[in-house]
């Protein structure tokens, strides 16, 4: 049996690894990452800190296999994450270091020495957003769904009318289970697509 329950604080480096270990489009990017904790740190670290009740994990026999969270609010989450997040990522990850490949560096300057872009137009309808990650062992196995639809209850408790989320066009699993879930395009980019679904 596999278990939907809240996030805990000890469960904090497993979704570290989790997201490292998804991090290049669903497969492990173990590689690529001199630091290890890079791809936490942007995906799964701010969330944490800002919105822990909206951090779900799955657990089976071995432990956290994966997880979803995000925020309610895009707008105020990235206030915060300009104010509170970032100059202390920016001290841990200096942007002349050394990388291990040329993904690690795109995304320092990207996420996180970079100026943030704008903030799409559909946020007005769409002010939430997500991130969900699973281990190998844990897809094909309907405890996506069960993430996704516990997580779609708290964002509506929260009052968010709907979600959006961003996908690289590679990882093709991931854009047919949020096809799946009712989630539309809402326009494509260079790297992947942005979807979203209403929720109220």
């Amino acid at each position: 049996m596999v278990q939907i329950r809240g996030f805990q604080a000890a469960d904090r480096p497993a979704l570290y690894r989790i997201c490292l270990q998804t991090a290049d489009a669903g497969r492990d990017a173990s590689e690529l990452f001199a630091r290890p904790e890079l791809p936490g740190d942007v995906f799964v670290g701010p969330y944490l800190q800002h919105a822990p009740g909206l951090a779900l994990v799955a657990v089976d026999e071995e432990g956290v296999c994966g997880y979803v969270l995000g925020t309610a609010d895009s707008q105020a989450f990235r206030h915060w994450q300009q104010d509170a997040w970032l100059p202390g990522l920016r001290q841990r990850h200096a942007p002349d270091s050394a990388c291990a490949s040329e993904r690690e560096s795109q995304w320092l300057q990207r996420f996180v020495h970079g100026d943030p872009p704008a903030l799409p137009e559909w946020v007005a309808d769409h002010p939430a957003h997500l991130h969900i990650d699973l281990l190998p062992r844990a897809q094909g196995k309907g405890i996506a769904d069960r993430l996704m639809a516990e997580f779609e209850l708290l964002l509506q408790q929260a009052g968010a009318p709907g979600v959006h989320l961003g996908v690289n066009i590679a990882n093709h699993r991931a854009i047919a289970f949020y096809l799946r879930c009712s989630f539309r395009l809402l326009r494509e980019e260079y790297w992947g697509l942005w979807l979203g679904k209403q929720l109220l």
